[in-house]
């Protein structure tokens, strides 16, 4: 069963919520699921590593409502176990004796996160979309890693399994009522995403070509980086939208999207101003976003990369182009 949100789920508002928020993604989504669970209170703790300019826009938009709101920025640490001690030390004092309705995330795999919706004082759990990972069957929100590391850290912090918080789900909000999620049937609500109306001005013109940047070096090779740059540069790009965690853009030549402060999204369809639009880039979840705004979206990937094998056979289900690039002399793309 798929629920649209035009349609009340609940009948009463709730007095009192917290909402664990990651990304401006997250951040964007969930004022929507706020709207959809009539949610009267709530307290917002936002964590980042980025601290972009993203970041700070989402987090003062959903703040303003807040009646009680921190902003949690922690820097990368090169030890990953001190990324996670940090965010606990700034988060537990800020829900110091605080017992809540609902507890609304997206992030399940996060230790701390999954930690204070664990808690008896988070009252019924309620998630929502958090990019790709809530559809792709290979991620870790469907195989959570088995590592003696992984079991330390549950164990430290206090954290639930994945399958345990997922079994503790009520409601899961997500903005592709198409895809599996990581809960089904009656638990499993839709909330309608992006439409784009172009104008009958612009349809004959050519369409505006955005490259989708993406934190490249935490997923590909340089010399794969190259070979994207490479066929990209040969597609034609008009306007780069860069990624709130990439450090270095792909020389394209192009200027870089300014998207005062908001999520791709909402900016590539603010700069398009009804012109058509074309997406070029790396399996980004704005190819699934977008998916009813744009002429054509074309995704460039490795051949042979067993890792994305998944999410690249969705977004060819999902009318993707898929351009797949080896290195020269490759055997079969490996």
């Amino acid at each position: 069963m798929r629920t649209d949100l035009n349609v009340s789920t609940n009948a009463v508002s709730i007095n009192s919520a917290l909402v664990l928020v990651r990304t401006p993604f997250q951040a964007w989504l969930v004022e929507r699921v706020l709207e959809a669970e009539k949610v009267a209170t709530y307290d917002l703790l936002y964590f980042t590593q980025n601290d972009s300019t993203e970041d700070r826009f989402y987090y003062g938009r959903l703040a303003e409502n807040a009646r009680a709101a921190r902003f949690v920025f922690v820097e990368r640490q090169a030890r990953d176990l001190l990324n996670h001690f940090r965010l606990a030390l700034r988060a537990w004092p800020f829900l110091r004796g605080k017992q809540y309705d609902m507890t609304m995330l997206a992030s399940i795999d996060s230790y701390v996160l999954n930690a204070i919706a664990s808690r008896n004082a988070a009252g019924e759990l309620v998630t929502f979309d958090d990019g790709t990972a809530n559809f792709n069957r290979e991620g870790v929100y469907f195989r959570e890693a088995p590592s003696r590391k992984a079991r330390l850290y549950r164990q430290g912090f206090r954290a639930s399994s994945i399958n345990s918080i997922k079994a503790r789900i009520t409601r899961h909000y997500t903005i592709h009522a198409d895809l599996e999620n990581i809960v089904g049937g009656d638990r499993l609500f839709s909330i309608t995403g992006w439409r784009y109306t172009k104008l009958e001005a612009d349809s004959n013109q050519r369409p505006k070509v955005f490259f989708i940047g993406a934190p490249f070096k935490e997923t590909l090779d340089p010399e794969q980086i190259k070979l994207l740059e490479t066929h990209a540069l040969q597609i034609g790009i008009n306007v780069y939208v860069r990624h709130p965690r990439e450090r270095e853009p792909l020389s394209l030549g192009v200027p870089l999207l300014n998207k005062h402060g908001r999520i791709a999204e909402e900016a590539i369809l603010d700069n398009a101003a009804g012109r058509p639009i074309v997406l070029v880039g790396f399996l980004s979840s704005v190819m699934f976003n977008l998916a009813f705004c744009a002429d054509r979206r074309i995704v460039l990937v490795p051949r042979g990369s067993e890792r994305h094998a998944y999410l690249i056979e969705l977004a060819r289900q999902s009318g993707c182009e898929i351009v797949l690039f080896e290195r020269p002399g490759d055997v079969d793309g490996r």
